[in-house]
């Protein structure tokens, strides 16, 4: 065994108890990362805005810049959404998932193309990764085995809700 498989070996056993305690799919922790990114650039974009109007409004005008704001905060309070409904268990977070991943690329595109005054050049990259991210999400959320992690059933959240009070 050399230095560096002794050291993954013990980062790995450092970190088997962290990732057995979630007791979900690493692929589900995926998609869960992948929401809170995003959320948190859309509320990244929101700030920004706000804390920038004047200055930019110098280069946008006001209706691109409320635009913005309200754009960013709606993806924002989506993605929270997202995150406590699959914190909460909610029967209806698998489909909200997928729901939101479809309507967050419609709303990119529709963005990079109506929007934007001349379109980015990297136009077939961000197609394919559009395709690749929505097949990932799409991939996760279907899949029957991931089924128990996105819902529970509604005796379970009522026993929780008599242990919390």
């Amino acid at each position: 065994m050399n230095a560096y498989t002794s050291n993954f070996a013990a980062a790995s056993g450092r970190l088997a108890p962290m990732l057995s305690r979630t007791g979900r799919p690493f692929r589900i922790t995926l998609l869960l990362v992948l929401v809170l990114i995003t959320t948190a650039l859309n509320f990244l974009r929101l700030i920004t805005v706000i804390a920038r109007w004047s200055a930019l409004g110098g280069y946008l005008s006001q209706q691109e810049l409320a635009y913005i704001a309200v754009t960013g905060a709606i993806w924002t309070f989506l993605g929270l959404y997202l995150l406590w409904s699959y914190r909460r268990g909610a029967r209806h977070s698998r489909l909200l998932f997928l729901a939101a991943a479809i309507l967050y690329a419609a709303w990119y595109w529709i963005d990079r193309l109506v929007a934007q005054a001349t379109p980015a050049a990297n136009g077939g990259f961000a197609a394919a990764m559009t395709a690749l991210l929505l097949g990932f999400i799409a991939f996760v959320v279907l899949d029957p085995h991931n089924q128990p992690y996105f819902g529970r059933e509604t005796h379970e959240r009522k026993r929780e809700d008599q242990r919390t009070t």
